[in-house]
């Protein structure tokens, strides 16, 4: 999945890498909503992380959950910003069109897909260093 956004990254010299544990458990999880959900995740950071950036996917294990970080060293999401960020239409950036292939429901769909899995999405920003957003889905218990 992360190969699909090799290219658009090299284009921008940032550095796209994973973390997975090997041997990872199964979740319970809508496979094609789950891939929506890293797809607007990793497209966003990639628009939002400049030249020599870099972009991590990190999977790990907990208890009953796998945890899912996306993290990028983008500019940031100024602290008055996060309570919007997943309302629909929200742009952050205001110069960004939807003509542009930017409508500004990513983040909408996002979260709404994750609550269809009764789960919520968090994210952590600081201006100039990135942003963080993360998300936990139910390992499968062993019949």
């Amino acid at each position: 999945m992360i190969l699909k956004f090799k290219l658009k990254a090299g284009e921008k010299q940032i550095a796209l890498s994973t973390e997975i544990e090997k041997d990872l458990p199964l979740v319970h999880a809508d496979i094609g909503l789950i891939e929506r959900v890293l797809e607007n995740l990793i497209e966003n950071a990639i628009q939002n992380t400049p030249r020599d950036g870099a972009i991590r996917l990190v999977l790990t294990p907990q208890k009953e959950d796998i945890t899912i970080q996306i993290s990028d060293t983008g500019s940031g999401i100024p602290a008055e910003e996060l309570d919007h960020i997943f309302d629909r239409f929200y742009q952050l950036d205001k110069s960004r069109k939807a003509d542009q292939g930017h409508s500004g429901l990513g983040l909408a769909i996002t979260k709404k897909i994750l609550e269809l899995h009764d789960r919520s999405i968090n994210v952590v920003s600081a201006l100039g260093s990135g942003t963080t957003f993360s998300f936990q889905l139910p390992v499968i218990s062993s019949v």
